[in-house]
Formats: structure tokens, sequence, C-alpha cells
């Protein structure tokens, strides 16, 4: 137990140590905005000599890049948002630990504080991946080296033919994420907010003898339910990571978009 909340602990503080570290540099939207200033100087001062690409099209493509740097809209933000404190307040609501006195019979008790820790964690994680926040020191080299450096048309098609990969990827990180979310929500809350109130009521009733035909069920669902949150936990883990190297792709780097 005291291992285990070390260890959600410990991951908080790392992701958190890895933001607040970023907080001394600019936001993603600073990196954004001068690669479209670069873009327009670029075409601008090669007019005359433009590659195909660039003749037949115009630079909608850039209002297409902000967006990758958010995992997903405001309101989206809300509406998960709302589903995980469903989910906290579903496991805040049950009498198992008066129940059992304290017993961690099964380990259901220690399941009751993870799926308590990694809904908390999960929310701090999404709030920082959900807006373009300020990017980590490891950027802040990259884009002052970059910062006064001028782009070519080759560097600039070469993000273009890639954006639809860079989309892609967006899009599968937010989808594989809402899916473990919702998928607990969806499959798994009902059934646990009714065992919640179950073991609620079998305390207030003093009925004891009942809370075996109960249990064992109740902690499958709260496995279930842990697996999902860990790995849309390492989504958004996995999201931030990526989210580092397509700010580096922008500014030239050889990187894995």
């Amino acid at each position: 137990m005291k291992q285990f909340l070390f260890l959600v602990i410990l991951s908080i503080l790392v992701f958190d140590e890895m933001c607040i570290k970023g907080a001394t540099g600019d936001q993603y939207d600073t990196i954004v905005s001068a690669f479209t200033s670069k873009a327009k100087a670029t075409l601008k001062n090669e007019k005359n000599c433009l590659e195909p690409y660039f003749q037949q099209n115009k630079m909608v493509w850039c209002s297409e890049i902000p967006p990758l740097f958010s995992l997903c809209t405001p309101d989206d933000f809300s509406s998960l948002s709302n589903t995980m404190n469903l989910l906290i307040q579903a496991n805040v609501n049950t009498s198992l630990d008066q129940l059992l006195d304290g017993n961690d019979i099964r380990g259901v008790l220690t399941n009751r504080k993870a799926v308590d820790e990694l809904c908390e964690e999960i929310k701090f994680k999404l709030e920082l991946t959900a807006s373009s926040i300020f990017y980590p020191p490891e950027i802040d080299s990259v884009y002052h080296e970059w910062k006064n450096t001028y782009i070519t048309q080759y560097y600039l098609l070469k993000v273009v033919v890639n954006l639809p990969i860079l989309k892609e990827n967006h899009e599968l990180f937010y989808k594989r994420f809402e899916h473990y979310i919702l998928s607990v929500v969806n499959e798994n809350l009902e059934t646990y907010q009714l065992y919640s109130n179950r073991f609620s009521d079998i305390y207030r009733s003093h009925e004891y003898q009942r809370i075996d035909g109960y249990l064992e069920h109740f902690v499958q669902i709260q496995l279930t339910i842990l697996e999902r949150l860990r790995k849309a936990r390492d989504v958004l883990v996995d999201y931030y990571k990526r989210r580092i190297n397509w700010a580096k792709f922008l500014m030239g780097k050889q990187v894995q978009i």
C-alpha cells in the first residue's frame, strides 16, 4: 500500500516537475506563431519561384497546426473532467472502510485508494495536456537557435506533406484517451455505484453477512477500472512527450512524429 502510494505520488511529481520547469519559457503558441510568420515571409520573398504546391494552395494549412498542441477542445475537456468527477464521487460514496473496519480484504481498500489517486492524477495531467502550455526546457534552446533562421520552401513542403500524419496521430491520442475513460463510465460506473450503495446499506443495516456475496465481483470491477485508468493516464503521458517532438519537427529537427 505504502509503496503503491509512493509510486503514484512520484509519478505526479515527475510530470509536474517537467511542466513547472517549462513555465520559465514560452508557450507552444509562440513556436506556432513564429513558424507561421516565417512561412509567410518565405512564400512572399520567393513568390517568383514558388514550388507547384504553394502556387496552387494558400496558407490555410497553417490553421491546422495550432490544435495539435492541445489534446482536446475546452468543451471536450469540461466533459471529460465531469466524467472523472462522477467516478471520484462514486468511489468516495462507499462505506467499505467502516464496513471492513480497515481490513484490506482481497485488496479492496487498496484498490479503492488507487482508483481515487489515478482519477486525480488523470485530471491533473488532462488539464496540462488540454491546453497549449509552456514548453519544457529541452525545447527552449532549440527554439532560440531556430527563431532567427530562415526557412526554405523545401522545409515548408516537408511540414505540409507530413501534416496529415500529425493530425491523424493527434486524433488517435484523443480517441484512445476518450475510449478508456468512456469505457469505464459506460461499462462499469453504474455497477460500481450500485455496489457502493449496497455496501452503504449493509453498513447501515448491520447485515454484515451479505458482504461476501458482493465483495468478489466488486474487486473485479475495481481491477477493470484500474486497468483502463492506467491506460488513459499513459496516453496523456505519451501525448505530452509526442507534442514535444511535434514542436521540434516544426523547427526542422528529425524526430518521430
